[in-house]
């Protein structure tokens, strides 16, 4: 006896047996006393074993069942029920597949029960397909805890393999993995290769990494593009449930770009208010891919043609007698326009009052003066010589009329204003003509000259001897004309 227990001898006992003991003390001269009451012993050597492994999914408070696809921050489970109660001590983990990666759930409650749960928080880009999480016989682990029953037998970590579940799993961000800018026609879906012009529309066409849905409730998605510098937003059209969406821009008025240019940035797309969300409901993200410059053949031109900004209208008196019969009036337009619409007829037509250039019969024409593949931006009025045009007379030419290449028209008629002309070379101010009498004969005889000077250079093949005449005199036979300096081609003195 050992301050007041009585320590028992016994023979040999068998494991997951039962004992009844007493006892009953005696003194040193044989008196006895009463029995002790019975103590029922067990002995108990055998450790808790796992006998069933479940995993599950649950919402990111740990507690609430999610059958759904699990996303970021939520929850899966993996309760092991053990063959009898465990204490458990420190933080046991519990090894899971997902994926193909193996994930650790940390222990989180049961202790004292026979089913422990342990817990693992999905993070971005944890990904498995429906009953695709599983584990192992020896995912269970002590690190560093203790798994023991009531006699302190420690558990056996060996666990039954776990696959059968409904568990899914899609942690992955929807991305963005090509942009394509391409144009089509005003219905916004017949591809067009040619300039566009008003109303033709801008497609991007946006591929995710998966299938995306769109939902506008609250605000369309947009995609932001350059249009010759200028920013403008391709609403959201189509593609919801496939990993393509389609935004469509309308061009409008004063949008221009040249091949290629149509650009886009890698912040381009905005959800504007909208949403883009994957099948378990993550957000797609925002970053895109820029578009650079010549990564398409998209043209824009929606620029209207109207008359040039510098000298759209020049008159030319060649005679100094005011406009008249040969001389010209010149229309200068901002681009090139369809040369086969402006006619002499709806030159003639375009002037007020009633004037006119005058017909071809008495010598008027209208000539394209720079004409490349039947367009161009200069026009000739050549003055025939019933022409009654004058100073300040307007011509006002259709809009319908004037076309450029890409099919653009005038955004109104197109007014010209005829100038004041300017006139034809005439004398010089100062010594317009010098003689030299190279005899002192004091008269005009062979082999003395006259020169005559101009008010500017003229051709110099333009004037031969017969163009010079004196009324009721003759210069005589053998006279000549020469330049008096000049380039060789062009002078001012003869």
């Amino acid at each position: 006896i050992t301050n007041g227990y009585v320590d028992i001898t016994t023979p040999t006992l068998t494991a997951a047996t039962s004992y009844v003991f007493n006892a009953r003390i005696t003194d040193v001269v044989g008196n006895q006393g009463n029995a002790s009451a019975n103590h029922t012993v067990t002995i108990d050597t055998a450790s808790p074993t796992v006998t069933a492994v479940v995993i599950s999914g649950a919402e990111s408070d740990g507690t609430t069942a999610n059958t759904n696809t699990l996303v970021e921050g939520d929850r899966i489970l993996v309760t092991v029920t053990l063959s009898e109660a465990t204490t458990v001590t420190g933080s046991p983990q519990y090894a899971i597949d997902l994926g193909g990666v193996t994930r650790q759930a940390d222990y989180v409650s049961g202790t004292g029960t026979n089913t422990l749960v342990f817990s693992y928080a999905v993070v971005a880009g944890d990904l498995d397909t429906a009953g695709g999480v599983t584990a192992g016989t020896s995912a269970l682990t002590l690190n560093g805890g203790t798994l023991l029953d009531a006699a302190g037998n420690a558990a056996v970590l060996t666990t039954p393999v776990a696959v059968v579940n409904t568990v899914a799993v899609d942690a992955v961000t929807p991305t963005v993995t090509a942009v394509v800018i391409s144009g089509a026609e005003s219905d916004g879906s017949t591809a067009k290769t040619a300039a566009l012009v008003v109303n033709d529309t801008i497609l991007v066409s946006v591929t995710f990494n998966e299938s995306v849905n769109v939902s506008t409730a609250n605000g369309t998605p947009r995609y932001a593009i350059d249009v010759g510098g200028v920013t403008r937003q391709a609403d959201y059209v189509s593609g919801s449930g496939s990993s393509t969406l389609v935004f469509r821009y309308t061009v409008v008025a004063g949008d221009a770009d040249d091949a290629g240019g149509v650009t886009a940035s890698d912040i381009a797309l905005t959800l504007n208010g909208g949403t883009l969300l994957d099948a378990a409901g993550n957000v797609a993200a925002t970053g895109t891919i820029a578009v650079a410059a010549a990564a398409n053949t998209v043209v824009v031109d929606t620029v209207a043609p109207t008359f040039a900004a510098v000298a759209p209208i020049v008159g030319d008196d060649l005679d100094g007698g005011g406009y008249g019969s040969g001389d010209t009036i010149t229309l200068t337009f901002s681009e090139a326009i369809n040369v086969s619409n402006i006619t002499l007829g709806l030159l003639n037509a375009a002037l007020n009052n009633s004037k006119t250039f005058g017909t071809t019969g008495n010598g008027a024409t209208v000539a394209a003066s720079n004409d490349v593949g039947g367009f161009a931006t200069t026009f000739v009025i050549t003055l025939g010589s019933d022409s009654t045009v004058d100073t300040n007379d307007t011509i006002t030419i259709p809009q319908a009329s004037v076309v450029d290449a890409r099919g653009n028209a005038a955004s109104a008629g197109v007014v010209f204003t005829v100038p004041v002309p300017l006139s034809g070379p005439t004398a010089a101010t100062a010594d317009p003509i010098t003689v030299s009498d190279v005899d002192a004969s004091g008269s005009y005889n062979a082999g003395d000259t006259i020169t005559l000077a101009f008010n500017t250079d003229v051709v110099i093949a333009n004037l031969t001897i017969d163009q010079f005449t004196v009324p009721g005199r003759t210069l005589g036979t053998g006279a000549t004309v020469a330049a008096v300096g000049g380039d060789g081609i062009n002078a001012s003195s003869f």
